[in-house]
């Protein structure tokens, strides 16, 4: 099926040589100082304004476990990342249901939509490989309560900063196929280790709608690795080889996350982290942006 559509780009790798005024922060983004500095800015604003969360306002109540909120933090602030939200059984498959029922496309540019039940070893209707499949309109009302959820608001404020004025929602499909790991790289799937430069400081909130373990791809994050980077590391590519993370941070703190439907987790987008490959199930995946 094919649909024209105005569509934003892609958002393009990260690189140093790209100094154009409108990616300022894919160059300063990549100093710590710089975030504080603009965390602090945000801060004292919203003070001076008597700012609340300028995010649709927060539900009362919160699907998660609230006792373990501190727990949580501070394992974002030691580790980068911290696993083990679970979300409600009943929200998961009510995601789990538009997903399926929702058309998708390869990237923003894509003519061609279908469904994920119309994806074949690998491939579209068309022919064309599909290695990443965005559900076009990732809003439901279970991902509505997800994104609103107070303790997920509150995390958000307490580790960056300031209370988050904005939530990016993107929910996508990793479907099972062969295909070779350039045409993966290709298709969006960061296979490879790499840290996000954000425009400002940013926490992702991710949750495994289908499960994820080893062969249905789960996320692979480095711990300790969201600290300030060594300089040779800053002013090259955000994508490194696999060899010189490890013998940065240790084979050891590279931890694949793996749960049932509905597990989550938090993950400062600074820490080195890949996605695996799908090869014996599909994964689905709810990724939140607070920033």
């Amino acid at each position: 099926m094919k649909i024209k559509d105005q569509m934003p780009r892609p958002v393009r790798r990260a690189a140093l040589p790209d100094l154009r005024p409108a990616r300022y922060y894919r160059i300063l983004g990549r100093f710590h100082v710089w975030k504080r500095l603009i965390a602090r800015l945000h801060s004292l604003r919203q003070s001076l304004l008597l700012h609340d969360a300028s995010i649709t306002p927060p539900l009362r109540e919160s699907v998660f476990n609230q006792a373990a909120l501190e727990i949580w933090l501070q394992g974002l602030r030691r580790d980068g990342f911290c696993a083990g939200l679970q979300m409600p059984e009943t929200l998961a498959e009510d995601i789990y249901k538009h997903a399926c029922a929702t058309y998708c496309h390869r990237h923003a540019e894509d003519e061609e939509y279908f469904r994920i039940e119309d994806i074949r070893d690998g491939r579209t209707p068309e022919g064309a490989p599909v290695a990443i499949a965005d559900v076009i309109s990732p809003a439901c009302a279970a991902v509505d309560r997800v994104t609103r959820d107070p303790l997920l608001i509150e995390i958000a404020r307490r580790y960056l900063g300031y209370w988050p004025e904005r939530v990016a929602r993107r929910l996508y499909w990793s479907p099972v196929s062969e295909l070779p790991e350039d045409a993966r790289r290709n298709g969006g799937q960061t296979i490879d280790f790499h840290y996000d430069i954000e425009p400002k400081s940013s926490l992702y909130a991710f949750f495994y709608i289908t499960g994820a373990n080893r062969d249905s791809g789960a996320h692979v994050t480095v711990a300790g690795s969201h600290t300030p980077k060594p300089l040779p590391i800053r002013l090259s590519s955000a994508f490194q080889p696999e060899t010189r993370v490890l013998e940065r941070y240790g084979a050891e703190n590279a931890v694949v996350i793996e749960g049932g439907p509905g597990f989550g987790f938090l993950e400062d987008p600074a820490c080195f982290h890949k996605a695996l490959a799908p090869r014996q199930a599909p994964r689905l995946v709810l990724q939140l942006r607070y920033s």
